[in-house]
């Protein structure tokens, strides 16, 4: 049944995940998904947290520029600049559950091609 905070995420993982501690026997996972905004024509990093009964499944899937299927929440966490008062608040992705669409076979002409299109997508400023 679907909730009213669920999300489907399809997109490249940026970079590898990386398997966080967090007790133990216990681990997370996090990895950085890139997807394709058509309105707006740029790509979004979305960074994502898979829990400890999807970590082990998240980090075989998330290698830099595998296509995956991630479905999930979205959860803020709010932080406050000590030095301004300004409240930042940091949007992340927790998974649910995470499928592999497309395995991208790692070579060192890929990885770059990869790289080279990342630096090349236009940086937007934000509004003041």
């Amino acid at each position: 049944m679907a909730s009213f905070n669920e999300f489907r995420l399809i997109g490249s993982c940026y970079s590898d995940a990386h398997k966080i501690s967090i007790a133990k026997d216990r681990y997370k996972t996090t990895f950085t998904i890139a997807v394709d905004s058509v309105a707006q024509k740029k790509k979004h990093f979305i960074p994502v947290v898979a829990p400890s009964y999807l970590a082990e499944k998240a980090f075989q899937f998330c290698r830099n520029g595998n296509l995956i299927a991630v479905i999930g929440e979205l959860m803020t966490n709010e932080v406050t600049d000590r030095s301004t008062g300004f409240i930042n608040i940091n949007v992340y992705f927790v998974a649910t559950d995470i499928a592999l669409i497309e395995k991208v076979e790692r070579t060192a002409l890929r990885d770059k091609l990869f790289v080279d299109d990342v630096n090349k997508m236009p940086i937007e400023e934000e509004e003041t």
